[in-house]
This record gives C-alpha cells, structure tokens and sequence, in this order.
C-alpha cells in the first residue's frame, strides 16, 4: 500500500491534473490557420516544443502613431490574412545598463537583460500585438476555450496618457521642454508629431522620484487615477470590498530583494537589513496576504503562495535566492532558455508542479485548485502554499501567520505614487 502527505498528494494531483485534461491527441495542421474577428491568422509549429503552434506579432489594436499617441487604444477593422510568422516590435523603452553587481554568475547578464527588455529586441510605436501559444487537444474543438494572457508592465513616456498632476506633470513638461514642443500652440499636437526616438531619450533622462524604500523607486510616468480603469487608494478600496468578486491566485518570491539590490548598486546603495525587510513585507508579502484576507472575509476563493527554490543555472550571485520573477521561469517553463543552461530533475518537476496547478486555476477558478487539495486563503489554517522550499518539487502548506505576523505594523502602500 501506498500512502502519500498531504504535501505529496497535492504535489501528485497538481502534475497528473494537465495530462488527464489535456490528453495525448495531437493534430496541428488543422489548426495552422484560424478565424478571427479580424480575418484569418496563419500559425507555423514553434521549433522549441512538440506538437505546439505559435503566432507571432498578432495586432490587438490599431498602431498608437500619430493621434493615436498618447490616447486610449483603438479596435482593428482589418479584415485580410495575417501571417503570424514573426515577433513584433518592443515598445518604446530605454534599458538601464546592468552593473558589474559583486558575484554575479556567467548567467546573469543574460537573465537580467531579457528580464529588463534589454536584449536588443528592434523598439517601435507599432508594438500592440499578441503572440500566441496553442497545443491542439481533443478539447481543442470545444465552444469554450481555456485561454491564459500574461500582461506584461511598462513603466515609460508612452505608457498612459499625459495629464497626471504634481510630479507626473512635471516630469511631462520636462520631456516636453527637451523635445522643443514647450512653446507651441498645441503641445499635445506638437508631441504627437514628435519623432518617438526624441521622446524616449528626453523621457529616459527624467529620474525616477524616491520612495520610502532605497530598493525601489517610483516611475517617473504614472497613470492617472480616473476611478474606472486606474484608482486612488487600493488599500482602502480593498479593505471595503471594493473589488470584482473573482476568484484570485497570488504571491510572491521569497527573496524579492535579490533582484532590486541589482539596481540599487547600479544607484550606489546597498541596502541594511532592516531595509530589506521593511521592502519585502510593505511591498510584497503584506499585500498578497491582505488582498487574499479580503477576499476570503467576502466568500471569493483566493489562494496565496510562496516560491522559494534556488536553482543553479537562475542564480544571479551567491546570495540572490528566490529573486524578483525568477517564479515566472517555472510558471513558463523557461528557466532553461532563459539561462542557456540546463535545468535539473527537480527543477522540471517542480515546473510541472507549478504549471499544473495554474492550469487548473484557469480552467476552473471558483474549485479547480481546491479540489487538487489546496485550500482557499485562511489566516488560522495551512493555507499558504510553499514552493521549491530547499529546492523540493513537493510543495508544503503553511500557515500564513509564519510570515505575514509582522504585517498589523505595516503601511500598506508605503510605496505609493506621491501627488506633488
């Protein structure tokens, strides 16, 4: 007789749960070109993974250029073929050089660098487009699909339109100034006009304004709360159920901070530990934990999480640890690509572990992981989900208390945008 933990029956029903949804089947030539509201779209096999169809550069909205600069993203009403065969453009952004941090590894350059968009990828304003990933299996045929979308951030000039007050506005007027748009009649007008290679190199001399964390400073361009789409005061909002009632799957790594001292020396600081843990808890730790309590107060499932593995061929320095997004590798599957190193028994296990479980999140949100054996948020019980703990593919459950206690000291958005 077998007998498994708790711990290794979830970590067994997370890794069984995507082979018995997705099945064995697989057809792509069906499936190389579809239809869309915008005509039809023609996918090639991705070279790197079997029996899996990618499109690539796929427009979502109509190139921001010209009066589209800085406004509100508008629909596509193409309706011709689209060849789906190439990546497109960056937008516009200006990477920070990576320093000479002390220990860093062969690796971690390269790590940094795709992981700050500083690979070289050519930039355009023309750069809102999709690419897609499908494996073709016998539920490929259903009505209702099971699509997972990354957004990725974007903290620059073009991100959002121009009308934020105090600092914002300032550092508006300064790229505007630097543009020579200043004296002109219509500046939005004149800005619009503006070759995008000036405005990112007037936006990226605009320092960023300092925070209450020496590990993390505010952007220097920032969306303008307008109560729809960008809000004031999340804490407060969250605190009063002010949110869609949805489920949610959070978390945070363990070692958050082993990534930003990387920027941070670049700055010429190095970090107390006092520093360290103030950051780790104001900006990540409490806020899962007081997103997923609020969630939990109301009946709307929420499940939080740890990550905690330190693999050999991801590690930036000795001591860089669970870093800032090194989560994202294992959730992508990508640790290997990512480090042009290879990746050990482990670590795949742990990666099907993890793929499994946001699988499940996304095919079902409402019990998809409850009935894999993870429970929904509870401050009193094992709830919150260790991953990679000493660099195991089997998970364990904690109580959150083992690392949000010190979290009824703490400000919450501490690091909010200040309004002058």
């Amino acid at each position: 007789m077998v007998s498994f933990s708790p711990a290794q029956a979830l970590s067994v029903a997370l890794a069984f749960w995507v082979s018995s949804v997705a099945g064995n089947a697989c057809n792509p030539q069906g499936y190389l070109t579809v239809a869309t509201t915008n005509g039809p779209v023609t996918g090639h096999l991705a070279p790197n993974a079997s029996c899996v169809i990618e499109y690539l550069g796929v427009p979502y909205a109509k190139p921001p250029v010209g009066d589209l600069r800085f406004a509100p993203p508008q629909k596509i009403s193409a309706r011709k073929a689209y060849e789906a065969a190439n990546f497109g453009f960056d937008c516009p952004l200006s990477a920070s050089p990576t320093p000479d941090f002390p220990g860093f590894t062969p690796q971690a350059r390269r790590i940094v660098s795709f992981f700050a968009s500083g690979e070289g990828t050519p930039q355009s304003e023309d750069c809102l487009t999709l690419n897609a990933w499908v494996k073709p299996t016998p539920r490929s045929t259903m009505a209702a699909k099971l699509v997972v979308v990354f957004f990725y951030s974007g903290r620059n000039a073009f991100s959002f339109p121009v009308n934020a007050p105090g600092v914002p506005q300032r550092n508006w007027e300064t790229v505007v100034s630097a543009v020579g748009c200043s004296s002109a009649a219509n500046v939005l007008a004149c800005m619009r006009a503006a070759d995008w290679q000036a405005i990112r190199t007037a936006a990226a001399a605009v320092r960023p304004t300092a925070s209450s964390s020496v590990l993390r400073s505010i952007p220097p361009f920032y969306p303008t709360p307008d109560g729809t789409l960008v809000f004031e005061d999340y804490v407060s909002l969250t605190a009063a159920g002010a949110f869609a009632r949805l489920p949610v799957l959070l978390g945070n790594t363990a070692n958050e901070d082993g990534y930003y001292r990387i920027p941070a020396f670049r700055a010429g600081t190095v970090p107390t530990d006092a520093q360290v843990t103030a950051f780790l808890l104001e900006s990540f730790t409490c806020p899962v934990s007081h997103q997923a309590a609020a969630r939990a107060a109301r009946a709307v499932p929420a499940w939080a999480y740890r990550y905690l593995a330190d693999w050999d061929n991801t590690r930036l320095y000795p001591t860089s640890g669970a870093y800032h997004g090194v989560d994202l590798h294992m959730i992508f599957g990508a640790s290997a690509d990512t480090s042009g190193l290879a990746t050990t028994a482990d670590q795949e296990k742990l990666t099907r572990v993890m793929q499994s479980g946001w699988f499940a999140f996304a095919d079902d949100p409402w019990r998809g992981l409850s009935r894999l054996g993870w429970p929904t948020f509870d401050r009193q019980t094992k709830s919150l989900l260790l991953l990679g703990e000493n660099n195991s593919p089997v998970p364990r459950l904690v109580k959150p208390s083992e690392f949000d206690a010190p979290c009824s000291t703490v400000t919450l958005g501490a690091l909010g945008t200040p309004s002058s």
